[in-house]
Order: structure tokens, then C-alpha cells, then sequence
């Protein structure tokens, strides 16, 4: 870069350019070459981090707005940033609302599995347990609307657990979750498509550091109960220990290998459910539960969980007014997937005679 610049003939003849013109293609060569191997060093050193390489894939493309313009489809004009922010959280809020119903599907009509004749209930918990719990947080995990973060409660752990222990127990017994940790930041993510559609943005709540210590403690007692008696959905991928999306892959491929070398025709079906995780119903949720064995504390506890929560959008310094939510679970916490994932769980009752892969995301 020094060579360039002092070799570089700062006027504007054309012999000026005629000159300077090898030096600026062979910086420019360098830059790019320089810019190959670091990004070549850098994806190799995060490969096996899925988190940490999406989220560099992401800043390269990265793109920042001062003011979003947010063109719903129920407003014809432009709106202000204030108004627009509260327009963002009045759609999330009630997107699955927005989802046209297929048919005349009653919940009387889906599917249901045999009811499980076991009780699941929830074990009490200890200090250590929790303990690990908070220890585990990622230290650069985004905060809540309480604006706590996870690195000064990991330095207090030791004092913290034990009086956390015994909110969560009377939280396992009374099945009541705390309703000051039922408030999520939103933070819209750009799915994409235009970028003043509302509709190419997925909500992702941000939930109070507190929640997830909680809801990883119900988590890991509901999915060891599920095991015990073996309540699991063996075509469900992610989300559940050993079988990841990679082993889904394989096992389509698998299943196409054999019909080809059996010289037999494969036919894929691919569905993509949309806005999944925002159009669960409470009632028809509490019902598949109720037939997995939740059942008394365990089962009011999920539901006031998902009952009366609250969630408002922050895009920068502006932030919109809270909104209830009726249905649904929150996107980025720790009993979502597991919910759902029971949610659609019937669907592997309906009769099918070829290999059926499911996976959420």
C-alpha cells in the first residue's frame, strides 16, 4: 500500500491514468487474495460452530437501515417510525392468526395417539443443578427487557442457586411460572424477500436471562420423562439427542439409494409449515399433552408458561408498547421446540407405508 501510494501520480492527465492503472489492478488482485485467505482461515476455524458461521455468512451481507419503512399489508400509506414499530408487533403478535386454515380441520378430526397411562411429574430441583444450569449460559447470550445478562450471574452462582433452587421447586409444585419472566424483546430477523414487507421478518424472542435457567430445568425434566416411557416421535429430527439434521439428510438419502439400485422410481414430498411455531393452539396443545402424560401440576405449569405473555418490539431506540399473546410459543426460547415438536408429534399416526422424515428449524 505504501509502494502504491508513493508511486501514485495524484493528477488527472491521461498519462497519469495510463500509469497508475497497473498499480491500482494489482492492489486491488492483492486486496481480494488477502481477503480469500482470511475468510478461508476464518470458516475453517469455525466450521463445526453452525452459530458462530452463520453469523459471519450473515455480517458479509449485512444490511442496516437508520429507518425502517414497514408496508403492511392491511396500510396503504407510508408510516411514521413510531407507528410502524407498533404495526411490527401487532402483526407478530397475531401472525398465525394471518395463516388461512386448510380445509375443514377440527381438532375432533386430527389424529390423536393413545393416551399414556403413566403421569409425568416433575421432579423437585437442587442447587447444584441449577447451578450448572447458569453456568452454562453463553456469556454473549442478547439480555431481556430486564436487561440482565448472563456473565455477572455467573459470577454470583454460588450465592444465586440456592435461593433460585427453591423458587423453581415452588414453581414445579404450585405450577405457576413467574409472570415478570413472561415479557420478550422481539427482535426482528430478516428472512428475506423486500425488505419493507412485513411479512419476510421472523420474530425472535428475547426472553430474561431467569427464563432460561428456568425453562431449562422443566425442559430437562420433561424430555427424561419422555424417554422413560418412551413418548418420542422416531421420525422427529433435531432437537432431540443423536439425531441431528445431518442424520436426517442421510437417511433421505439412504432411502433413495435403495430404490434406485432396486431400479424403482423415488417421489419426494417436501412440506414447509408455515409460521409453525406462531399458530399453536393453547387448547389443542394442552389436549396432546394431557394424552403424553402432563397431567395436574406438570400440565398447568406448561400452560400458564404460554398463558399471558407479553411481548414488544425494539428496533434500535425505539421500542413499540407491549402486546398480549393468545396463541402460540416464543421463538428463540427453551421449551419451544420440545412443544412443538409434541404439537405435530400425530402426525406419524397417519398411515404410510414409505420412510418419513420431519425436522424443525
Amino acid at each position: 500500500l505504501f509502494f502504491y501510494l508513493h508511486s501514485r501520480d495524484f493528477s488527472n492527465t491521461k498519462n497519469s491514468r495510463r500509469h497508475r492503472r497497473p498499480n491500482e489492478l494489482k492492489l486491488n488482485a492483492d486486496i481480494r487474495k488477502a481477503q480469500k485467505i482470511y475468510y478461508e482461515c476464518l470458516f475453517a476455524k469455525i466450521y463445526n460452530d453452525p452459530r458462530k458461521w452463520w453469523n459471519e455468512v450473515n455480517n458479509l451481507g449485512q444490511f442496516t437501515e437508520s429507518k425502517m419503512r414497514i408496508n403492511v399489508k392491511t396500510f396503504s400509506q407510508d408510516m411514521s417510525d413510531d407507528t410502524a414499530i407498533t404495526a411490527m408487533n401487532e402483526y407478530f403478535a397475531h401472525s398465525g392468526d394471518y395463516v388461512p386454515p386448510s380445509g375443514h380441520c377440527t381438532q375432533e378430526r386430527i389424529t390423536r395417539r393413545t393416551r399414556e397411562p403413566n403421569t409425568i411429574s416433575l421432579s423437585l430441583v437442587t442447587p447444584s443443578e441449577v447451578h450448572s444450569s447458569i453456568i452454562r449460559l453463553r456469556n454473549n447470550v442478547a439480555t431481556g427487557a430486564d436487561e440482565l445478562s448472563a456473565a455477572p450471574m455467573k459470577h454470583v452462582a454460588d450465592l444465586i442457586s440456592e435461593p433460585l433452587a427453591h423458587i423453581i421447586n415452588c414453581m414445579l409444585v404450585s405450577g405457576i411460572f413467574p409472570s415478570e419472566l413472561k415479557l420478550a424483546r422481539v427482535c426482528p430477523v430478516h428472512k428475506g424477500g423486500a425488505f419493507n414487507n412485513i411479512s419476510n421478518y421472523r420474530p425472535i424472542s428475547v426472553l430474561p436471562v431467569l427464563s432460561k435457567v428456568f425453562e431449562s430445568v422443566i425442559n430437562c425434566r420433561l424430555r427424561n420423562c419422555l424417554s422413560k416411557y418412551q413418548i418420542t416421535n422416531t421420525a422427529q429430527y433435531d432437537f432431540q439427542k443423536g439425531k441431528s439434521t445431518k442424520l436426517a439428510l442421510l437417511n433421505v438419502k439412504e432411502g433413495i439409494l435403495n430404490k434406485f439400485e432396486k431400479r424403482l422410481y423415488t417421489v419426494g414430498l417436501f412440506l414447509d409449515l408455515r409460521k409453525a411455531f406462531d399458530s399453536i393452539k393453547h387448547d389443542i396443545l394442552e389436549g396432546k399433552l394431557f394424552d403424553y402424560g402432563l397431567r395436574g401440576a406438570a400440565l398447568k405449569l406448561i400452560m400458564n408458561y404460554l398463558s399471558d405473555r407479553k411481548q414488544y418490539v425494539k428496533l434500535g431506540s425505539l421500542a413499540s408498547t407491549a402486546r398480549e399473546l393468545k396463541q402460540g410459543v416464543p421463538q428463540g426460547s427453551i421449551l419451544a421446540p420440545l412443544l412443538f415438536i409434541l404439537y405435530i408429534a400425530v402426525i406419524c399416526n397417519i398411515p404410510y407405508t414409505e420412510k418419513l422424515v420431519m425436522y424443525a428449524d
